[in-house]
């Protein structure tokens, strides 16, 4: 079995096992998980103690780990460029918008956890 294999394959492991896990974080608080949909409570334990965006963190490292089973530089390249893309034109407006909804709450959560 080729090496790429035996790398990427626990980073893809990794990725689904921390998009699981903030998926039942935003379940349990009973708040939706699309972003097109209004949350009703600011998940901040479990995962989101330690990234505010662990469902985007999970994409990037699930690219990553298909960049590497796949050994696949294109796809490493598309993973720094996705980066930029959630980073710019969706987590900033995000947090504005959880901000405004949240207020002292998601300012203080921006303090101690990071992105």
């Amino acid at each position: 079995m080729p090496w790429n294999y035996v790398a990427g394959g626990p980073v893809i492991a990794g990725s689904l096992l921390l998009v699981a896990t903030a998926f039942r974080l935003f379940r349990r608080a009973h708040t939706p998980v699309p972003t097109y949909r209004t949350p009703t409570t600011l998940v901040t334990d479990g995962v989101y103690a330690i990234s505010r965006n662990p469902i985007y963190l999970s994409m990037m490292v699930l690219m990553i780990g298909l960049a590497v089973t796949l050994y696949n530089i294109w796809l490493l390249a598309l993973a720094a460029i996705f980066q930029q893309i959630i980073r710019w034109g969706v987590i900033a407006r995000e947090e504005r918008y959880l901000e405004a909804k949240f207020g002292e709450d998601y300012r203080a959560f921006k303090q101690s956890t990071r992105r």
